[in-house]
């Protein structure tokens, strides 16, 4: 009977190894529609056993959390969204794509989802306050885990994380995911402004023009349109706006002491990927991925998903966690 039973293990052990990845990259995770529904998200979450709360940033701010708290876990993973629309439940999909050995905190910073505060209210000093946030989020975890934490950061989530720990180190930190991430607000600001008016723009020229082949010759001149407006919006408003966050950039930052997984793809018209492999240079301990393929903004963990995976599993086994 126990060669039987051994017979069958070994037949049906390839198929439960193709289930098992199956069951991962098949998760409702990586859908879109249900992501950007935040309420539907945060129920799913919350029946897979997430819980909810709130915890204050060491400025006072009220801050929203879903919790995952494992019974073997060997590390917890804090996750920070980017700046738009900003809401944790938009990092589900880590979920998916995270060994099941961890312990997952998803936050909303400050202006976003339940937490306290409006984005009105913190456009102006964008990028200055929010690292608070990431440091509330390490206490608290610190206090009810003893386990050691990973940083994540997404497009903003990275500068934010980054920052906080170059104002304040923490021993329980013990590495850094950097995705599709800017190392200063201006950059992020005058990128992402160039490329939506550029889309806005070229498609308003084939719809007055209702012709195709003259709408696409005039593409170049929407794109010089969009460029010419950019700039002046920039030099009129951004870079006024923010002349005082010139000591927020990272690359005049002390270096980082924690190992630093940097992601990030060619085509980011959002973020330049220039001064982020700068950064990249500059870090003691840098892991790269660059993405040549079309990837674009802050998708690479939807667009990539196996290779994202092996990426993060690949990373967190060099921090030779216990």
């Amino acid at each position: 009977m126990q060669k039987n039973r051994l017979f069958f293990y070994l037949i049906l052990l390839p198929l439960n190894i193709s289930l098992s990845h199956a069951n991962w990259s098949d998760s409702p995770f990586f859908n879109t529609k249900l992501l950007k529904n935040t309420a539907k998200t945060a129920e799913k979450l919350k029946q897979i056993g997430y819980k909810e709360g709130y915890f204050k940033s060491p400025d006072g701010i009220t801050l929203n959390y879903l919790w995952l708290a494992r019974p073997k876990a060997r590390y917890t993973l804090i996750a920070s969204s980017g700046f738009y629309p900003g809401r944790k439940e938009g990092l589900a999909t880590l979920h998916a794509l995270l060994p099941a050995d961890c312990n997952i905190f998803f936050f909303d910073s400050r202006g976003r989802g339940k937490s306290e505060g409006t984005i009105i209210n913190n456009l102006i000093d964008y990028s200055q306050k929010e690292y608070l946030d990431v440091q509330g989020a390490i206490n608290w975890v610190a206090n009810h885990t003893k386990t050691p934490i990973i940083l994540y950061g997404i497009c903003a989530g990275a500068y934010h994380s980054t920052y906080a720990l170059t104002k304040k180190p923490n021993k329980r930190v013990k590495g850094l995911i950097f995705d599709s991430g800017w190392v200063y607000v201006g950059d992020a600001a005058s990128n992402t402004l160039h490329t939506t008016l550029r889309q806005l723009l070229t498609p308003k020229i084939k719809t007055l023009l209702g012709r195709k082949e003259l709408a696409n010759a005039l593409k170049g001149s929407a794109r010089i349109t969009a460029r010419g407006l950019g700039l002046l919006l920039t030099y009129l408003i951004i870079k006024p706006t923010l002349w005082t966050q010139a000591n927020f950039n990272l690359l005049h930052n002390p270096t980082l002491e924690v190992p630093v997984l940097f992601i990030h793809a060619y085509d980011d018209t959002a973020a330049p990927i220039k001064p982020v492999q700068q950064l990249a240079s500059q870090t003691k301990n840098a892991s790269t991925w660059w993405i040549k393929e079309p990837s674009s903004h802050a998708a690479h963990h939807l667009k990539h998903k196996h290779a994202y995976k092996a990426k993060l599993d690949q990373f967190i086994t060099t921090l030779k966690l216990p």
